[in-house]
């Protein structure tokens, strides 16, 4: 397997997962973003879950969302940024609605319950190809033409042509996902935010810790685990990862995420 090349602690920006994910833990921050990137204000948050992990069965594909938040309303925002220009992105935001869902009702409850959900995908690139800075996905019925409202909303947000953004909040948040330049109050907060994150020793250990010291040991056993069902590269790797990162000292939460396990899997190591 080739290693992928660690980028430097200081050179990471909003773009980067580890970043974008350490901004989005502030509760304040976090729903000014998504306030910005739907253009209309949010109740406030109430729960917020930076790198929640959803695994409905133990032989079923995972997810790990990079910002799971829900606000006084119980509705639901899951936020992503998204570097890969994927041609199958319509399918992923597919099945993370679909772990969402299925995560959200106990046993007992009626479909009626679901919560309202909205998922965010901020990409870097057009990934459906159509040349446009935002696009709006939701169910509809062809006989009707119209709407079907079933409490979920898709969104897609091409930062890269931020330029042919109406909105002059979102735009000059996506100007600065793209160049860094600062044109707002928001961008700058998150960008204050962003250097006090650089200037933490911790914050930069647990960078290197995660991207560094562990990932062919996590890259391999989730391979296996996800493509082969190899009970042994899960042990030999996820568990030996998260034990290696509990005698570290590492909070639960932060072992969740770069192994995959369940914060009850982690308690009983």
């Amino acid at each position: 397997m080739i290693r992928k090349k660690m980028k430097e602690f200081n050179e990471l920006t909003i773009q980067d997962d580890f970043m974008f994910y350490k901004v989005m833990q502030n509760k304040e921050l976090c729903g000014k973003i998504i306030q910005t990137l739907l253009g209309n204000k949010i109740g406030k948050i109430v729960e917020l879950t930076p790198q929640n992990i959803i695994k409905n069965t133990y032989s079923s594909k995972g997810v790990r969302l990079d910002v799971l938040a829900k606000d006084e309303d119980q509705k639901l925002y899951n936020i992503e940024m998204q570097m890969m220009n994927e041609h199958y992105i319509i399918f992923r935001l597919r099945y993370y609605q679909a772990s969402i869902d299925i995560s959200s009702l106990e046993a007992g409850q009626g479909y009626d319950e679901l919560p309202n959900v909205i998922i965010v995908f901020l990409c870097n690139k057009d990934p459906l190809g159509y040349n446009l800075p935002l696009y709006t996905l939701k169910n509809y019925c062809l006989q009707t033409n119209s709407v079907v409202d079933d409490g979920t909303t898709h969104i897609i947000i091409n930062y890269s042509l931020y330029e042919l953004i109406e909105d002059e909040e979102l735009r000059a948040f996506c100007r600065y996902c793209k160049t860094k330049e600062i044109t707002s109050k928001l961008t700058e907060e998150v960008d204050y935010m962003i250097n006090n994150i650089k200037q933490s020793e911790l914050a930069k250990q647990e960078y290197t810790f995660l991207f560094n010291r562990y990932p062919d040991d996590i890259q391999l056993a989730m391979k296996e685990g996800l493509q082969k069902g190899i009970k042994e590269g899960r042990e030999k790797g996820i568990l030996t990862t998260a034990r290696r990162m509990k005698e570290n000292n590492f909070d639960i939460p932060t072992i969740a995420k770069i192994t995959g396990l369940s914060e009850q899997e982690i308690e009983r190591l």
